[in-house]
């Protein structure tokens, strides 16, 4: 046997998600993955260091947020056979297309970066599919709601419950997040964890955490702010040629923290702004 460890860099793109780390086994699948039969080894949380025990055979390792997501946001490399521990490092990088997939650090072999090239594909398609369908859904929606009117519309998905509009749909590829939601120009989700596993004794202490995270890839464009009720931030990233505006609210109900996030391009946040406080005042726990 040997130790493959593997340490996740803290990094702000998906920082409060669970990556699932899996090893080609067919001596004892739990899952298939791009034809393979896996074992699960663990989990990496942001940040996080963690060794799992493998054998000494050539295997092909993944590190995904689940098996529904995995064809577009997932990381692939192939272990070759061996009696040496095997330490790598990586970190989960912003992307909206590829689902802010973990990449490992300065990885050239071929089947990592074809496999790269392969799930951007994927990416691609499953990213323009969810616009399409949810510019149809809104317009089917709007049409039967009496003449192509926008009109609030509540959303519940487990036990989160918000108050959007009928441009709005659940996203049926969602598997990174609690609960999502999308329109043709903003992305709106959900992320929960219990208070009690985390380091956070309050949500002044988690947005403040995440406000502060990564300023200079992150910057703030709104302080953290406490107003009617809401307590929030507003930041901002590059991606290409784009700049993507962000709102972050956190909630704790129940024992459990509650980060509702909005998200889009920046013109099409600031179009939306004011109905964004409006919307976000709407998020409740059924």
């Amino acid at each position: 046997m040997r130790t493959l460890t593997i340490q996740r860099r803290k990094n702000f793109a998906g920082c409060l998600n669970k990556m699932k780390v899996y090893i080609e086994d067919p001596s004892a699948p739990q899952i298939t993955l791009f034809g393979r039969p896996c074992r699960l080894l663990g989990t990496l949380k942001n940040g996080e260091t963690a060794s799992f025990p493998i054998d000494h055979n050539a295997a092909m390792l993944y590190v995904v947020f689940g098996k529904m997501t995995a064809t577009y946001c997932s990381e692939a490399l192939p272990i070759y056979p061996g009696d040496q521990d095997i330490y790598l490092t990586g970190q989960n990088e912003y992307d909206p297309v590829s689902g802010n997939a973990f990449r490992f650090d300065g990885i050239t072999l071929e089947e990592t970066l074809r496999h790269r090239d392969m799930t951007r594909k994927k990416g691609v398609k499953v990213f323009i599919t969810s616009i399409v369908a949810a510019v149809i859904i809104g317009l089917v929606i709007g049409f039967l709601s009496a003449g192509f009117l926008t009109e609030p519309c509540v959303f519940s998905e487990n036990e989160v419950s918000l108050t959007l509009t009928n441009e709005f749909s659940e996203d049926l590829f969602n598997e990174e997040y609690y609960a999502a939601f999308e329109s043709d120009d903003l992305y709106v989700t959900v992320d929960k964890f219990s208070v009690s596993d985390s380091e956070f004794s309050s949500p002044d202490e988690l947005i403040d955490y995440l406000a502060n995270y990564d300023l200079d890839n992150y910057p703030m464009i709104k302080d953290i702010t406490k107003e009617n009720g809401l307590l929030y931030y507003e930041y901002q990233t590059k991606s290409g040629l784009f700049t993507y505006y962000f709102a972050d609210y956190v909630f704790e109900e129940n024992g459990y923290f509650y980060v509702l996030t909005f998200q889009g391009e920046k013109n099409d946040f600031l179009s939306r702004h004011d109905e964004i406080a409006v919307w976000a005042a709407s998020f409740d726990i059924n």
